[in-house]
């Protein structure tokens, strides 16, 4: 077993897997951190000197929403991440143990000798 080749294969492997996660995960981390951001500028200038200023009541409701949508983006972020984690792992497991079951049989190792890919550990 060359471990050039299964290298490649894993680097290829994770692009396939990851690659088109990451850009759409980066699209929703823009858009949404940029809505946060206006968010949270708008409720700082209107409380130093706009309709907030004198309204608490207000102000508070406005910052009670920022802390649940910035809540649900990290949570949807960390949701994606976990995916992302375990296509990862998917995608390694699957070459290593692949390219040790190509070894082993080519070897003559009969299949029940052969190892199984193992789950993705919590």
């Amino acid at each position: 077993m060359n471990f050039e080749n299964v290298l490649q294969s894993i680097i290829g492997a994770l692009k396939i897997e990851i690659g088109e996660d990451l850009s759409s995960i980066q699209g929703f981390i823009d858009s949404q951190g940029k809505l946060l951001a206006k968010q949270a500028a708008w409720i700082a200038t209107s409380r130093a000197n706009g309709s907030l200023k004198e309204d608490d009541e207000l102000y508070e409701f406005f910052i009670d929403t920022l802390e649940s949508n910035a809540e649900g983006f990290v949570r949807a972020v960390a949701m994606h991440s976990i995916i992302t984690i375990e296509k990862a792992w998917n995608a390694v497991a699957n070459v290593l143990w692949g390219a040790i079951r190509t070894t082993l049989t080519s070897a003559g190792v009969p299949g029940d000798l052969l190892p199984e890919t193992p789950p993705l550990s919590a």
